[in-house]
């Protein structure tokens, strides 16, 4: 849900450690434009402490305090950044391959109890957007244009029909709310096709669940939301990003390894692959003016193991762009969970927002959107705005 703040308070802004930190000095409202005329209306009655206590109030309520859902904020963006093939202590055990991971999980957040028991890619990726797998139990490919069902027919390498089911894409056109997947080494917009390119294939349909759904299949306007990745840096550029980006690196840098020029690459280069990939993305999203404009997210997670044991331990990062950092987060967590946050995120407080299928059991990632305990400046700000306040007061008393 919405973030509670003052409503047009006379504010300072202040920039500390790359978070912007509004400080009410005089905060003459909250929420609505009524709070400001009580204020005021009490200063002029004379009740000059009530004011101050009141604006006082709302100088606190400033700081990230949440009317949310399951602890979630109303996010404006989600950028979901989904790789391959890791499990956790390949990643986030000081691996040297993965340096910035590392370093993101713990300037940002991490989930360390992250798993999932689904093998292999597709069913996990079905997981994530919509809750559960649909009967699928291998890695098939759509069938393009076939007749429509509600799931998959449970045999393992069978094409998909078209999935009337739903997904998190539904939720949010219904919403009003946009959507688009980024699919690195994707040959065009809304192309059909499994692989490309063809003989050592970059990018893999089975990393695109969007394009399982008969809706997206059928209306060329959604269809036409699966795009390249050299999209996203564009939308960047434009402030025309959508609500949710579900973003997804070649099969040379989502650690997967199975195509293109890497195919005989080893574990520690398709590491530093998707270590690399992965900054890259995220300075693409930090720098633009989409992620400094209200609340957002990225999250970093991976669909499997690989195959080393049937039960996956997942690494699982979490960064948003207000006052949350260093957050060890030790609950249990499964793909439907980021399925719920993400609807908490971007639906709650909508009459849209219903938790599909297994996300409806799941826990909500709140721990890792929590604000953070004030910082000692946030504190010196606060005792100046009191000590302003208290100055004014005086010297208002005194004129009288």
């Amino acid at each position: 849900m919405a973030l509670i703040t003052a409503s047009r308070p006379i504010i300072q802004m202040f920039y500390l450690k790359q978070q912007f930190l509004l400080v009410n000095v005089f905060s003459l409202t909250l929420m609505r434009e009524g709070f400001k005329s009580y204020t005021l209306k009490m200063w002029e009655n004379g009740m000059k402490k009530n004011a101050i206590a009141l604006s006082l109030f709302a100088t606190f309520l400033s700081s990230p305090v949440f009317a949310d859902t399951e602890g979630i904020p109303s996010l404006n963006h989600a950028f979901l950044i989904v790789m391959e093939n890791r499990s956790y202590k390949e990643v986030l055990n000081n691996n040297p391959t993965t340096p910035y991971l590392n370093s993101l999980a713990k300037s940002a957040g991490s989930a360390t109890n992250y798993q999932s028991n689904i093998h292999p890619s597709l069913p996990n990726y079905m997981e994530i957007i919509s809750g559960s797998t649909y009967n699928i139990v291998g890695d098939a490919v759509p069938k393009w244009g076939g007749v429509p069902a509600a799931q998959a027919n449970g045999i393992i390498n069978s094409p998909v029909a078209p999935l009337t089911s739903l997904s998190i894409a539904d939720q949010l056109d219904s919403a009003g709310k946009t959507w688009k997947t980024y699919q690195e080494s994707l040959p065009a917009t809304g192309a059909r096709v499994d692989f490309s390119p063809k003989g050592a294939p970059l990018y893999d349909t089975l990393h695109n669940p969007f394009a399982y759904f008969a809706n997206v299949q059928n209306n060329p306007n959604l269809n036409n939301l699966i795009v390249p990745g050299t999209q996203l840096q564009t939308d960047l550029n434009n402030n025309d990003v959508p609500n949710l980006a579900f973003i997804v690196p070649n099969l040379c840098n989502d650690m997967h390894g199975s195509g293109g020029s890497c195919v005989k690459s080893t574990n520690a280069q398709l590491s530093a692959n998707g270590d690399a990939a992965v900054h890259s993305l995220v300075n693409e999203i930090t720098v633009s003016s989409a992620w400094h404009t209200g609340k957002n997210a990225i999250f970093v997670v991976w669909d499997e193991n690989d195959f080393s044991t049937r039960s996956s331990h997942l690494p699982a990062i979490v960064m948003t762009n207000y006052n949350t950092h260093g957050i060890v987060d030790g609950t249990a967590y499964t793909h439907d969970s980021v399925l719920r946050t993400l609807e908490d995120g971007l639906l709650g407080g909508t009459p849209y927002l219903s938790y599909l299928n297994n996300a409806a059991h799941a826990n909500a990632m709140t721990p890792l959107f929590a604000a953070s305990v004030p910082e000692p400046e946030t504190y010196v700000l606060m005792l100046a705005g009191l000590g302003l306040a208290g100055f004014m007061a005086r010297r208002r008393k005194t004129n009288a």
